[in-house]
């Protein structure tokens, strides 16, 4: 088994702490919520024969750095990003993209975003180990999915992967942005002024 090497890279201008190992195809283990870089060892030491993994501890996560949220948003879009310049910094070329609870939905927005870095996309089950925990947690959860962007076009165009498309549009709801119901603006107010 190859040896891992832990480094750190600048990505949206913060210090990301990444294991990588193995040689091959590149897939980027993509932590979630409450864990870092090592949830995923086991995995890696099974895949590092066939693949070169790169396993990032996200901004805020592990033993990345910890930046204030005026430095860094701490959101999907900002995850993802990072993800993205990570690409850059590691010279990653398409890639195999594995994402577990937050990381599912980085890897699901990597998607929409940048199909031509991504050569699959897997998401992964229900349930977390924290970190230093014993047992694993069960989560129920569905993956609810917005874009400002018109997926269906962006598919045919062959920006958008067509199963991924289908898998998320499974019950489509259409929300009209707030220029097209401006009655509700003031209920909208009212609402947040109550809070």
């Amino acid at each position: 088994m190859p040896a891992t090497l832990q480094r750190d890279v600048k990505a949206s201008g913060v210090r990301l702490r990444v294991a990588e190992t193995g040689a091959g195809p590149s897939l980027i283990l993509i932590h979630g919520l409450f864990v870092d870089h090592t949830s995923w060892d086991g995995v890696a030491d099974a895949l590092c024969g066939d693949y070169r993994i790169v396993a990032p501890d996200l901004p805020g996560f592990g033993q990345s750095e910890k930046p204030t949220e005026a430095r860094f948003p701490y959101g999907i879009e900002a995850f993802a990003s990072a993800i993205v310049d990570l690409y850059a910094g590691l010279e990653l070329g398409r890639a195999i993209i594995v994402g577990h609870g937050l990381g599912g939905a980085i890897a699901i927005t990597l998607a929409a975003r940048h199909p031509e870095l991504i050569s699959r996309l897997v998401l992964i089950d229900q349930t977390f180990t924290r970190i230093g925990g014993q047992t694993r947690v069960q989560v129920d959860a569905r993956v609810v999915c917005s874009s400002t962007r018109d997926l269906r076009s962006e598919t045919e165009a062959g920006r958008f992967r067509e199963d991924l498309y289908y898998r998320l549009n499974v019950v489509p709801v259409r929300v009209p942005s707030l220029a097209e119901r401006r009655d509700d603006i003031p209920l909208l107010v009212q609402h947040f002024l109550k809070r």
